[in-house]
């Protein structure tokens, strides 16, 4: 639809878990003034705008944007700052040269904060997996590596540092009672600050795998069980081993990692001393995939935090856990552009190259890419994750190109990388690269959070601009009031709300309720600032299509109903301004079909 589209118009792209995706003509692009100071770091976080640099005429100074538009100086600390992430989409880490990262609370004014967050959260974190851990361990987890309270910080793997600073995920090494068939004691535990924890080296999902050489098969679901096959008369006894290779990306409750994982096979009756790594002996799915390089294979493995119902050994597991090789349908390996810089140059087909690589998801699918930054370039495509016959596999798009001015970073609020080029700042709607700033020629370094939220600049020619259309929100006082705050505004103050007799609740499984001031939970709809939500008979928050009345309405990621344009699965609907999606007529010249969607 959309190379239909762009023959008479292009689209505004704007990030689909903030706001629709719709027809826009080329020309409502906004052209963006240019103001006179020198910036010399800067991000947009969270709704707001922090920089460090010499503006309005002052001297070298650290600036907060606020949402009423005015700099604010952030007293306390040091020029020469950068900004290094923002935790829990509440405080603001900041390097500025101190010893220490100095912190500051973006929802309070951007106060000063005196103590280490990031430390104290991780410490938490820690403390209240350890205690589920404890609590529900019947035999998987050795307790003695958990029972002493000097071991809290030696469960998390690696630095400590969370993987998703937004919802503090966190990955942590727990030590199992009994070994690995490959000798391995460790586990891996993904976890959050809402407590919810799942021990994914567990579930396979359904993984078909058969003897090179027999048509015996067998279907591995976990790696604790053993799973019998036959091969020329004899039956092998196999077992299975996943290991953490890294984290990749996430989009609300689904997480995404690569993993190594190893198929071991022994006679029946044999030793266990006698298991040997047969990934490469076997075929996966019916006929299709074998591992050709090596003892074992990289996977994608997408999972749930949610976890199921049934325990291994009191243990949780994700709801859902499926494995995807990195192939095409038919088994043969392909390479993925933000799996690592040597993948995508063999992919693109260049001898060298040096930069970054990065996945991302959203509620419209995954997406792999890499920002050559030698020849400031960017590649991009959409992953679909399939299954063809038991065989789980990513199937590809087309990769998309681009030339890039800013180097310094990838820039993907919503999962969509943006970034600036030859003077205007640009997105990537799954399709197409589309303007949606003009500004300076010379600006090359871009920080976005949204398209109401960003910074342009270049520290050289000593030139920015900013686009800022936050709209205010109450202050702390106001929020326990009246229908004033949307579950956008209060993310960040989640943990105060959680305490509040009424008003919004972020709930542990990552969903969201309103509480009336008589105690009972909002259904049906609901209206805040002029935007409307919808609550199940739960009480829960929704998101998606849902049905009311036999009319349809959609609602974006953060709950808020949609009008106009709507781009869903690849196709296009229309819904009017009361939210009401049409069906059977004909809007700006497109037919939309019984289903709503826009036939061709």
């Amino acid at each position: 639809m959309i190379k239909r589209i762009t023959k008479s118009t292009s689209i505004l792209i704007c990030i689909a878990s903030i706001i629709s995706i719709a027809p826009a003509h080329a020309a409502d692009y906004k052209v963006l003034d240019a103001q006179e100071g020198t910036i010399y770091s800067a991000t947009a976080k969270g709704k707001g705008i922090f920089l460090d640099g010499e503006i309005n005429g002052e001297e070298e100074a650290v600036y907060w944007v606020s949402e009423d538009g005015k700099y604010n100086k952030l007293n306390g600390i040091n020029t020469g700052a950068t900004f290094s992430d923002l935790l829990l989409n509440k405080y603001l880490e900041i390097d500025d040269g101190s010893s220490d990262y100095s912190y500051i609370d973006i929802t309070d004014n951007c106060k000063l904060l005196d103590y280490d967050v990031r430390e104290d959260l991780e410490d938490a974190e820690a403390i209240l997996l350890k205690s589920k851990i404890k609590h529900d361990n019947a035999g998987r987890f050795d307790e003695s590596y958990y029972s002493s309270s000097n071991l809290i910080s030696a469960t998390i793997e690696g630095k400590n540092k969370f993987l998703s600073s937004s919802n503090g995920l966190a990955i942590y090494k727990y030590k199992l009672k009994e070994p690995q068939i490959n000798g391995d004691y460790y586990s891996t535990i993904y976890a959050n600050l809402q407590g919810n924890y799942v021990d994914v080296d567990y579930d396979l999902g359904n993984l078909k795998v058969s003897m090179s050489t027999t048509s015996s098969a067998v279907t591995i679901k976990n790696t604790k069980d053993t799973y019998e096959i036959k091969q020329d008369g004899i039956t092998y006894e196999l077992k299975a081993v996943i290991k953490e290779n890294k984290y990749v990306t996430s989009d609300s409750d689904t997480i995404y990692r690569l993993a190594d994982l190893t198929i071991y096979k022994k006679e029946k009756g044999a030793s266990d001393s006698t298991y040997k790594s047969a990934t490469n002996e076997l075929k996966f799915g019916k006929d299709c995939y074998q591992v050709t390089d090596g003892n074992s294979v990289t996977v994608l493995q997408k999972f749930s935090m949610t976890p199921a119902i049934d325990t291994i050994d009191g243990i949780k597991s994700p709801k859902d856990s499926t494995i995807y090789f990195i192939a095409d349908e038919d088994g043969n390996n392909e390479y993925l552009l933000g799996k690592s810089v040597a993948d995508a140059i063999k992919k693109i087909g260049l001898s060298k190259g040096a930069g970054k690589v990065k996945l991302t998801a959203n509620s419209q699918g995954l997406y792999s890419m890499y920002q050559d930054t030698a020849q400031k370039k960017l590649y991009v495509e959409k992953l679909k994750l399939k299954s063809k016959n038991g065989f789980n596999y990513i199937d590809y798009d087309d990769y998309y190109s681009s030339d890039v001015d800013s180097i310094d970073s990838l820039n993907t609020p919503g999962g969509f990388p943006w970034f600036v080029n030859n003077a205007y700042v640009k997105a990537w709607d799954g399709k197409n690269f589309n303007k949606l700033y003009r500004i300076d020629g010379s600006m090359d370094s871009v920080s976005i959070t949204s398209k109401d939220n960003m910074i342009a600049w270049n520290t050289d020619t000593g030139v920015y601009s900013i686009v800022h259309n936050i709209t205010s929100t109450k202050d702390k006082n106001a929020i326990s009031g009246s229908d004033t705050i949307n579950p956008q505004t209060t993310t960040n103050a989640a943990i105060t709300l959680n305490n509040s007799s009424n008003g919004w609740v972020l709930n542990q499984d990552n969903t969201w309720t309103y509480t009336l001031q008589d105690g009972t939970k909002k259904t049906g709809w609901f209206n805040t600032n002029g935007s409307w939500y919808y609550f199940n008979a739960d009480g829960i928050m929704s998101t998606g299509w849902i049905k009311d009345n036999d009319i349809w309405y959609f609602l974006d990621t953060s709950g808020l109903m949609k009008t106009g344009w709507i781009n869903y699965n690849s196709s296009w609907y229309y819904c009017n301004p009361s939210g009401a999606m049409l069906h059977d007529t004909v809007i700006d010249g497109y037919k939309l079909g019984i289903d709503g969607a826009w036939t061709n």
